[in-house]
């Protein structure tokens, strides 16, 4: 048997495994979980896994690598970070896919349970977090949701990636739409969610829709209009005239 040393340099490359190209209708999540556990399982030096996984690759998975820097293209971190960011792959999709009730056709109750688990790992990345920023992604969740559709779409398209950022975000929204006047149509979608919307929103939040509705009661400049005015004292028993109305 030949020494270590008589190896070809390249010898750990033909080892291990041959495993199929990427196919088009594969979900590249998987495809790579798998690439990832057959590196693991043999040995092989993370160093090698990008030049292990490019043959591997075809159509727009293929494209991505080509698209790249040529360094960045032979770390396979970078390497993975583009192929996910070419299929819209995301922390966030992550989290739907692990929030999700749907059960795939045929997964038993264990399959469902690692499932579920390698979605949260993906989601959270616990080997990047602490304690701490794992809590604020929960919490950045939860406030995400209790957040009206207009500003979750705003606080979401600013990423923050955590609650505290969030809440500054949301801060900023309010203040930035105090005094607006909404449109009428959307006044009245306003005005038929009523308690429903009460239920799940924060005072805070309420007190944006109020600060945002118009009242009809005020001209188009925003000035309210003159109170009624009083009889006059010295003659309570007639009635008004024109100029008591001024």
């Amino acid at each position: 048997m030949p020494s270590r040393d008589s190896l070809p340099p390249d010898h750990h490359l033909r080892q291990g495994p041959k495993m199929l190209p990427f196919q088009q209708s594969e979900d590249i999540d998987n495809f790579l979980v798998r690439f990832e556990r057959i590196a693991r399982t043999w040995g092989w030096p993370q160093s090698d896994w990008a030049c292990r996984l490019v043959p591997l690759l075809t159509g727009k998975a293929l494209d991505a690598y080509s698209a790249m820097e040529e360094d960045a293209s032979n770390v396979y971190t970078d390497l993975k970070e583009a192929l996910l960011a070419k299929f819209d792959i995301s922390p966030e999709t992550y989290r739907l896919q692990f929030r999700s009730t749907y059960i795939p056709p045929g997964e038993s109750p264990k399959e469902t349970y690692n499932r579920l688990k390698g979605l949260y790992r993906r989601w959270i990345k616990l080997e990047q977090r602490s304690k701490e920023d794992i809590a604020e992604l929960f919490i950045l969740e939860q406030m995400l949701r209790m957040l009206l559709n207009e500003m979750k779409t705003w606080v979401k398209e600013h990423e923050p990636e955590d609650g505290l950022t969030a809440a500054k975000l949301a801060g900023q929204y309010v203040n930035a739409r105090k005094g607006l006047r909404m449109p009428r149509q959307q006044n009245n979608r306003v005005a038929a969610q009523g308690s429903a919307d009460l239920s799940h929103q924060s005072r805070w939040l309420q007190h944006l829709r109020e600060q945002q509705t118009v009242p009809e009661t005020e001209s188009s400049e925003g000035s309210h209009l003159l109170p009624l005015p009083t009889a006059r004292a010295s003659s309570p028993s007639l009635p008004l005239e024109t100029e008591d109305l001024v």
